[in-house]
């Protein structure tokens, strides 16, 4: 025999009051959701050591999807939910909608780099300085480099490298 129980969602404080449905099950914002609380709290997700089993946790608040919703808002088309500190736990004041390429500058493996007072990854200097990253990256990380010559000095020019 088939029983049909419907979900059924209490505001915490509320005896047996029942919320509405958000409507949003199956869109970005909800997925992100989703995602978010597996990795951080279910052991058997294959991201959980990268997350909770590293201690990231989220804030209690964002237990419900509507809180979390009121908190984030419904991201732009592509932007996907990144923590500002990759070690800090997921919370209204860690948290933003950011596109792929930002969330690969946010990782625990970034180097970062401060010169002339501002730190920046090495891959964001080697794009504002117009210097190819692979180049910045050899000077510094491979070569040893101090970071001002390595960002200062221009890249050799080679006539054989640009003819054709």
């Amino acid at each position: 025999m088939f029983c049909y129980w419907p979900k059924r969602k209490y505001h915490q404080g509320q005896n047996m009051k029942f919320m509405k449905r958000h409507g949003l099950t199956d869109t970005p914002v909800h997925r992100s959701w989703m995602s978010m609380r597996q990795r951080c709290n279910n052991p058997r997700d294959r991201a959980y050591k990268n997350y909770g089993g590293r201690g990231i946790m989220i804030c209690q608040q964002w237990d419900s999807f509507e809180r979390f919703l009121a908190d984030m808002g419904i991201p732009e088309f592509g932007m996907q939910l990144d923590r500002c500190d990759v070690n800090g736990d997921y919370e209204p004041s860690n948290c933003r909608w950011a596109t792929i390429k930002q969330q690969a500058r946010n990782k625990r493996d970034t180097v970062l780099v401060e010169f002339n007072g501002k730190t920046k990854s090495l891959r964001d200097w080697a794009d504002e300085l117009d210097i190819k990253f692979a180049t910045l990256y050899r000077r510094v990380i491979l070569n040893g480099e101090p970071i001002f010559t390595a960002l200062a000095r221009r890249p050799m020019f080679n006539p054989r490298w640009h003819s054709r």
